[in-house]
């Protein structure tokens, strides 16, 4: 595998980005525990800022990374909400990939975009 990309909580529920190269793995990572709540989540890198990578939450930047050469997932298969053991458990809305980098203003937009059942207390 040429290039691949894991956006995922680990044991303690911080957010992960996980990009790799054949065998080898590149970590950015949030460092506060999330709560089981709806939450707004980017990833960004940007060419112009050497590539850095910015995870954000709910419109707040949460971890930075100078980038490395992460490779290219074009090409490869896209996974939403992972397969098989690796398979995501709770509900993903709204996913959008962009071509370009978005800015930390734009993100923070996105993010007060809330989903319905969010303003009413009421999840599935």
């Amino acid at each position: 595998m040429a290039g691949g990309f894991n956006l995922k909580l680990d044991k303690q529920r911080r957010l992960q980005a996980v990009f790799w190269q054949g065998l080898k793995a590149h970590t950015v990572q949030g460092k506060q525990e999330l709560s089981e709540d709806w939450h707004h989540v980017a990833l960004t890198s940007n060419p112009a800022d050497n590539g850095k990578l910015r995870l954000y939450v709910d419109g707040v930047p949460v971890a930075q990374q100078d980038a490395v050469s992460w490779g290219t997932p074009a090409g490869e298969d896209l996974f939403l909400g992972g397969r098989g053991r690796w398979a995501y458990r709770g509900s993903i809305d709204e996913v959008r990939v962009y071509n370009r980098a978005l800015n930390a203003e734009e993100v923070k937009d996105l993010s007060r975009i809330v989903p319905p059942e969010s303003r009413t207390g009421q999840h599935p």
